[in-house]
């Protein structure tokens, strides 16, 4: 695990954030191939280095093409959006973090301007670490490599952040930090939007209100968890922003009629 600290806040503490590359793989394939259907329980990121890769990740879908990025919050289900029409080679690499999560606009084909050289060969060297499985020194310069690569592409996309539609940036942002987003006042303060003006123009939109969204966002990944990993009640509340087990057991039943457990049992 590698940890940054931030510069001091006005609260007088100084908030710090971790990073920790917990999976890297390579993948070669021929055309005529289409990637299977995943939940992630760790963020990725996918970076391609040779043809085009189609993907749909909650339900939207990327294309990836050759030297780009695409990086994917925790508790997203990825599966290919359609097959290969060429051979495609790309690595993917599985990581735990806190504090640092690249922002919802890093959900989307990301290019480093420049030339190419930089990201394919510190991908190359994240690998080569990764291979060695070597705990210390080794793990640290691992750490500290994918996340100068973070910063990079963090850069590459802020740059173009204020083009991407206001309805779709706050959407992106509910996905991928569905561990912290609570309130709408929350989301509009991350987007630097007025709530009311955000409110209506997310209801002409998507024909709900942010809420609702927040909610059923909530209660998706919940129920995937409660199916599909070994997670206890209490860590699926704080996987979706409950600190309170109580409130999450209450929110669940009264949006499902059943509770967790109930939920687990008739869908295990």
């Amino acid at each position: 695990m590698i940890y940054f600290t931030a510069n001091p806040a006005y609260n007088k503490q100084s908030p710090t954030g971790s990073l920790e590359v917990t999976d890297v793989t390579y993948t070669d394939v021929r055309e005529d191939w289409i990637h299977r259907e995943r939940f992630l329980t760790t963020a990725e990121m996918i970076y391609l280095r040779r043809g085009v890769l189609y993907l749909r990740v909650n339900g939207r879908e990327y294309t990836v093409r050759k030297n780009s990025f695409l990086f994917l919050p925790q508790y997203s289900v990825i599966a290919g959006a359609a097959r290969s029409d060429m051979p495609c080679a790309f690595y993917t690499v599985a990581f735990e973090e806190e504090g640092l999560v690249p922002p919802p606009c890093l959900l989307r084909e990301i290019t480093l301007p420049g030339s190419t050289f930089f990201a394919d060969d510190l991908m190359k060297r994240v690998y080569e670490l990764h291979l060695k499985r070597t705990p210390g020194r080794d793990a640290n310069v691992k750490n500290a490599l994918f996340y100068a690569l973070v910063g990079e592409a963090k850069q590459a996309a802020l740059e173009e952040a204020d083009t991407t539609p206001l309805v779709e940036r706050a959407i992106r942002l509910i996905d991928d930090n569905i561990r912290t987003i609570v309130t709408v006042d929350e989301v509009a303060d991350a987007i630097g939007y007025n709530r009311d003006y955000l409110s209506r123009q997310f209801l002409a939109s998507c024909g709900m209100t942010v809420k609702k969204y927040i909610d059923q966002k909530k209660l998706s990944v919940a129920k995937h968890l409660l199916v599909s990993s070994k997670m206890s009640v209490g860590q699926v509340a704080r996987a979706v922003g409950f600190d309170d087990v109580q409130h999450f057991y209450k929110f669940f039943r009264y949006h499902e009629k059943v509770s967790p457990n109930q939920f687990r049992k008739l869908n295990g």
